[in-house]
């Protein structure tokens, strides 16, 4: 009996070095991929050894973060593809971004970031169209679902559904006025900073006026502040 247990405690010891030598392995890929990352000129120069990096982080050890950053990583050259206007190029870094990103979500069902980044993704699909607004819209409501008093995420949230505001369904109508009215009475600022998010965007803030007036009861709160 002695000697199965000290078979069993060697065996467990072995397990657990495995497991850490993985794990240090993977933290120094991902450690790499920073360092490497901070000294890119572009994302174009530097992706292949980005990319690399981040794929060997994850063969060794499949930390739910590895996926989220391979996924933004994608996300980031799909944005670039679409600047040069290079549309097949820019919907297959999506597709790639998506599915890892999905795989972190899997690993970790709990990262409000991983919703927010899979709804950027489905904004930007076949862009300007935007054919999976939808979907993406329905990312974005999971992350304030899992993350409700981030700040960033609410600000960001709220703006994606307001430019979108004639594509809304009647329940998509009511999140927005229910996050915008909670929101506000946390914070007397969230209001103003919104509205200064539409201008850098709009270069007026006549579009979100004509939204907001659109809830007579809220308009009649708020209106001071667009005087």
């Amino acid at each position: 009996m002695r000697k199965i247990a000290s078979i069993i405690i060697v065996v467990a010891l072995m397990a657990l070095l495995i497991i850490a030598i993985r794990q240090y392995s993977g933290y120094h890929q991902f450690s790499r991929y920073k360092i490497l990352k901070s000294e890119a000129k572009s994302i174009e120069s530097a992706f292949p050894a980005l990319e690399s990096a981040l794929l060997k982080a994850i063969v060794h050890y499949k930390n739910p973060d590895f996926y989220k950053e391979l996924g933004r990583l994608y996300l980031d050259r799909a944005i670039a593809e679409n600047k040069y206007g290079d549309a097949d190029k820019r919907d297959a870094s999506l597709d790639k971004a998506a599915s890892t990103i999905a795989e972190g979500i899997k690993r970790n069902p709990v990262d409000s970031w991983a919703y927010f980044d899979l709804g950027k993704i489905y904004m930007l699909y076949n862009y300007p169209l935007m054919t999976y607004a939808e979907k993406a819209r329905h990312f974005f409501m999971g992350a304030l679902q899992i993350n409700p008093a981030n700040e960033f995420l609410n600000l960001n949230v709220l703006y994606f559904h307001l430019i979108q505001w004639d594509q809304l369904n009647e329940a998509e109508k009511q999140f927005v006025w229910d996050r915008l009215d909670r929101n506000m009475k946390m914070d007397d600022g969230f209001l103003g900073r919104l509205r200064n998010q539409w201008i850098e965007n709009a270069k007026t803030d006549d579009g979100l006026k004509a939204i907001l007036m659109s809830n007579p009861s809220l308009w009649e709160r708020i209106k001071s502040n667009f005087k």
